[in-house]
């Protein structure tokens, strides 16, 4: 399952250590769910989100790919 956990706690500049002991889960847990590689439940999922101080659509379900930093600015 694709999702924005891993570019979200980059931005908040995070460990994975910091993230998972916040969302109560295993650090190597946290990095199947980063990489896609596990679903997690919805109070799991809750957990990360809160933990990273977004809703669980913009952590799980946003079509926004962090691929552009969300701190910089369009021009016209």
């Amino acid at each position: 399952m694709l999702n924005n956990v891993k570019a979200l706690r980059q931005e908040k500049q995070m460990s994975q250590a910091t993230l998972a002991d916040m969302a109560k889960v295993s650090r190597p847990y946290l990095s199947d769910v980063e990489n896609g590689k596990v679903v997690p439940s919805i109070t799991i999922a809750k957990r990360l989100a809160t933990a990273l101080g977004e809703s669980i659509e913009n952590v799980f379900f946003s079509k926004m790919s962090y691929m552009v930093d969300r701190s910089s600015k369009i021009t016209e």
